[in-house]
């Protein structure tokens, strides 16, 4: 059962039941339901009018304080629902650091649930955050409203992606941009000797995932300006958001 909340204030949403979501100053009444709450891990949903916000909670463990991610959604003008793609990730508490074993026991409480039980864009908060951030890695703060690339902003305005399930098993070029230059190199695409590179995800597949053979150029490109740089984030940060925009809409390869 669905824990409701209605927030009707600013100050409403600061002493609510549960924790303070950050929208906007001018935030109008909000609905906040409680999606997931067990094993200390938790997954919240609060939506006003434009905006939806999901908040997912992992317990302390060894860790100095439980780390809370929100993402935000906003509805789209035309079509009127949510746009599938989400515009800011934030790190609200805690060190930003999601583990493998946060993952896992997030995809196992909605598997026990039933994926098809979640609202659209809390269960694509659940899958972004369980099986598309890389484990171990600082998730940095993400608002795709700020960013100056173009070639950004178009492809979270048009839901952009290039499916590239025909290049499994074969050489494939990618391409990104680091430090202010431009970037070409060949890889092995879906090789599990290199794990699996232009999937969309962490390595191969995950357990318990729901969607796990989404092949794209944007996570292709993500894939190897991770491999050179090393980081996840950085300077392969815009390769990331694209990435993620294929990851939110790309269909399986069959």
């Amino acid at each position: 059962m669905k824990l409701v909340t209605r927030i009707t204030s600013i100050r409403h949403l600061a002493l609510a039941a549960v924790a303070a979501f950050s929208f906007q100053a001018n935030a109008q009444t909000a609905t906040c339901t409680t999606d997931l709450n067990n094993w200390n891990v938790k997954a919240e949903t609060c939506t006003t009018e434009n905006q939806k916000v999901v908040r997912i909670t992992f317990p302390r463990a060894l860790r100095q304080a439980p780390v809370s991610i929100e993402v935000t959604y906003s509805r789209n003008a035309k079509t009127g629902a949510f746009n599938p793609a989400w515009e800011r990730v934030a790190n609200v508490s805690g060190d930003g650091i999601v583990t493998k074993m946060d993952q896992l026991a997030l995809r196992k409480l909605v598997v026990a649930r039933g994926p098809q039980s979640f609202d659209p864009s809390t269960l694509g908060a659940i899958d972004f955050v369980s099986n598309f951030v890389e484990p171990g890695m600082r998730l940095e703060n993400i608002d795709t409203r700020t960013s100056s690339n173009r070639s950004l902003l178009k492809a979270i305005a048009s839901l952009g992606y290039t499916s590239i399930c025909e290049s499994v098993g074969s050489y494939r070029e990618a391409y990104f941009t680091a430090k202010g230059e431009s970037f070409v190199a060949a890889a092995l695409v879906g090789d599990e000797a290199t794990r699996c590179r232009g999937r969309c995800g962490t390595s191969c597949a995950q357990s318990f995932q729901w969607r796990n053979n989404q092949y794209t150029q944007e996570c292709l490109n993500h894939d190897i300006c991770k491999d050179i740089n090393g980081t996840n984030m950085g300077p392969c940060k815009d390769e990331f958001l694209k990435a993620a925009i294929g990851y939110a809409v790309a269909p399986d390869c069959q």
